[in-house]
């Protein structure tokens, strides 16, 4: 990511000596060429809109790496990556882990979401309360008849206009323009603690040694 911090920062910086004094501008800064053939020939004829963002260069290459990289075979690995580049469903790792805001996640709870979020393992295999098989992947517990509720967290276009409506009207209320971010944050960690609940709901009661069972 260096050569889209040298880029963005070098047409920010060009454009502030032009506004400042126009007669210092010397035209380039060192490596800025080098920088901009590297991110041609990754993303060839591709520039942001708004060049002086860092931002705006990261997600061209993100997309990028995601389409390169990211194959799968299984529709439901393609679902969850794709309801991962939607900005909802990553709110809660934005949220400050904090106890006396109810804002942090039990240990065990955050292992399982960061699992679920990433598609890695989260324990052995084992038999479910209601019979089935449960595998690596801890992902029976969302579909489990025994209580599940949403996964990722993806929201519909009603739900966003709800939420904008009573963010924007917590902000008004309480002046700080944050409190429509703190809201989407608190949604959000009670959907990955649902998401949590409903794994665990689907252990046995006997189960022990947290350090043999679960993966780390």
């Amino acid at each position: 990511m260096v050569y889209e911090y040298t880029v963005s920062k070098t047409l920010y910086v060009h454009a502030l000596v032009n506004l400042i004094c126009p007669s210092l501008d010397e035209g380039t800064v060192h490596l800025e060429e080098e920088a901009k053939e590297i991110w041609n020939e990754l993303n060839p004829s591709n520039i942001p809109t708004l060049p002086t963002y860092q931002r705006n260069w990261d997600i061209i290459n993100i997309q990028r790496i995601i389409v390169n990289t990211f194959t799968f075979d299984s529709f439901t690995e393609i679902a969850r990556l794709k309801t991962l580049q939607l900005p909802e469903s990553g709110a809660w790792l934005q949220a400050i882990p904090s106890s006396h805001i109810g804002t942090l996640m039990d240990n065990n709870f955050f292992r399982v979401c960061v699992a679920l979020r990433i598609g890695r393992p989260v324990y052995r295999p084992y038999n479910c309360i209601c019979g089935a098989q449960v595998s690596v992947d801890g992902r029976h517990g969302l579909h489990c008849g025994k209580g599940s509720v949403e996964t990722f967290g993806p929201w519909s276009k009603e739900a966003q206009d709800l939420v904008h409506t009573i963010g924007t009207n917590l902000n008004q209320i309480s002046g700080d323009s944050r409190s429509k971010q703190f809201l989407t944050q608190r949604i959000s960690l009670a959907i990955q603690r649902g998401n949590a609940a409903c794994v665990f709901e689907t252990l046995t009661s006997s189960t022990s040694m947290e350090e043999i069972f679960y993966l780390t």
